[in-house]
C-alpha cells in the first residue's frame, strides 16, 4: 500500500476540511479578486504537508505531557511498600494548589489519573481523596469546576478529620467540641486580642459580630481561599448545634505565634489540642482528633488498611500524625520543618507545591514509577 491507514484517515479530514472551507471555489458566490486567492497546491503536496502536521501536532501532544519524574534515591524497604497502595489522600492547600491557589499541571494530571484509576474495576488504585482542614464545600471550590465536580463524587476528611463524607456525600465519622465554656473562653481571648474568630459547623461558617467589624479583610480572604462568606453572629456562645473546630484567623505568623501559647492554656484546660495548617491561623479540635484520627476513620469505613495500604501526602503541621500512620507519608518540599524531620515522614520531595511536587510524588509512590515500570 501507499499509505497506511492513519494516513489514507488524515488525507480524507484534509478533503472534508477543504471541502467545508468551499477550497476549490465550487458554488463559492465570494467577490474576491482571483489575483488574492492562494494557488492549491497538488494532491501529493497536500498530502505530505498534512502527514507532516499531524506528525508536529503529535510530538507537540508527547512534548505537551508531564514528564517523568526526577530521579530520586529511594530505599528498598520503601520500594517494598509501594505495589500494596490502593489509596492516596492529600491535603489541599500547600499540596495540591499551590501558593496562587491554582493546581500546578503536572499535579493536575496526575489527579485526574488517579481519579480516572479509581473509577476502574482492573486497577489496583482504588481510591484518592482530600484530606484537609477545609470545608468540604471550600476544599471542592478551591480546586476549579473541573477537579472539584470529579472529587464531589468521591469520599473526603474534611475540617481536620472531623467532618468524613462517603462517595454520596453521606457523612461516615464526625466529632464536635463538646463545652461550650471552651467555646466562651476562646470567644473572649480573641476578642480580647482583636483577632478573628471562626467557628466551623459542617460546609457552615461563622463569626462574631466584633469579629467582622474588627477585621473585615479576613471575611474577604476566606473567599479567597474557596470559603464562602461566614455567617454573622452577635455571640457563638450557646450554639445549639455545636462546632467541630473554632479558628482563629490574624495578619501574621508572629501574632499567632504569641496567640498560640495563651490558645493552648486555654484548649488543655478542656481537654481540647490546637493546630496550625497555615501560618497565619490556629485551630482549636476535640482532644485526641485531627487529621491522622479522621483519615483513620475513612480508611476504614473504605475497607483500606491505612498502615499498609494509604499514600498521604501533606506540608503542614497539621499534616504530622496523618503521614505517620500511612503506609507511605510523603512531605513537600515547601513543607514546614517539623514535618520534614519527622520520623513518620517516610520521604521529601525535592519539588514544592509550586512546581508540582504532589503531582511527582503521586507518580512515583502511587503509580509505581519509583519501581522503573
Amino acid at each position: 500500500d501507499i499509505y497506511s491507514m492513519d494516513e489514507l484517515e488524515t488525507i480524507l479530514n484534509l478533503h472534508q476540511n477543504l471541502s467545508q472551507h468551499n477550497a476549490f471555489g465550487s458554488g463559492s458566490s465570494s467577490s474576491q479578486d482571483v489575483d488574492d486567492i492562494m494557488p492549491i497546491p497538488g494532491l501529493h503536496d497536500m498530502v505530505l504537508e498534512a502527514l507532516q502536521e499531524d506528525q508536529e501536532e503529535s510530538v507537540e501532544e508527547k512534548t505537551s505531557e508531564v514528564p517523568s519524574p526526577p530521579m530520586y534515591q529511594i530505599s528498598n524497604e520503601l520500594k517494598q511498600r509501594i505495589p500494596k497502595i490502593r489509596a492516596i489522600a492529600s491535603d489541599v492547600d500547600g499540596t495540591l494548589l499551590q501558593s496562587n491557589q491554582d493546581i500546578h499541571p503536572t499535579t493536575r494530571s496526575a489527579v485526574e489519573k488517579a481519579i480516572s484509576a479509581a473509577a476502574s474495576p482492573v486497577r489496583s488504585l482504588q481510591y484518592f481523596f482530600p484530606a484537609t482542614g477545609k470545608t468540604r464545600k471550600g476544599a471542592l471550590h478551591s480546586l476549579g469546576p473541573e477537579i472539584g465536580g470529579l472529587l464531589s463524587q468521591l469520599p473526603g476528611a474534611f475540617l481536620q478529620g472531623l467532618y468524613c463524607v462517603n462517595a454520596t456525600g453521606h457523612v461516615i465519622y464526625e466529632n464536635k467540641l463538646d463545652s461550650e465554656e471552651l467555646v466562651a473562653a476562646t470567644e473572649d481571648l480573641t476578642h480580647k486580642e482583636q483577632l478573628t474568630l471562626l467557628a466551623h459547623d459542617g460546609d457552615t461558617i461563622y463569626t462574631t459580630a466584633a469579629s467582622a467589624k474588627c477585621n473585615p479583610h479576613h471575611m474577604k480572604a476566606l473567599k479567597d481561599w474557596g470559603e464562602d462568606e461566614p455567617e454573622i453572629l452577635e455571640t457563638c456562645r450557646r450554639f445549639e448545634n455545636g462546632f467541630h473546630k473554632l479558628l482563629v484567623m490574624a495578619d501574621t505568623p508572629e501574632e499567632i505565634h504569641v496567640f498560640r501559647s495563651k490558645l493552648q492554656a486555654v484548649a488543655e484546660e478542656f481537654g481540647c489540642m490546637t493546630t496550625v495548617s497555615v501560618p497565619t491561623m490556629v485551630e482549636v479540635l476535640p482532644g485526641g482528633s485531627g487529621k491522622g484520627a479522621g483519615v483513620a476513620k475513612l480508611c476504614e469505613a473504605l475497607g483500606i488498611d491505612m498502615q499498609t495500604e494509604l499514600l498521604a501526602m501533606g506540608d503542614g503541621e497539621n499534616d504530622l500524625e496523618f503521614l505517620q500512620k500511612a503506609s507511605i507519608g510523603v512531605a513537600m518540599g515547601n513543607a514546614v520543618d517539623i514535618l520534614k524531620q519527622s520520623d513518620g515522614t517516610d520521604f521529601v520531595m525535592s519539588e514544592t507545591n509550586n512546581e508540582g511536587g504532589a503531582g511527582i510524588a503521586m507518580e512515583l509512590f502511587g503509580f509505581g514509577k519509583a519501581l522503573g515500570d
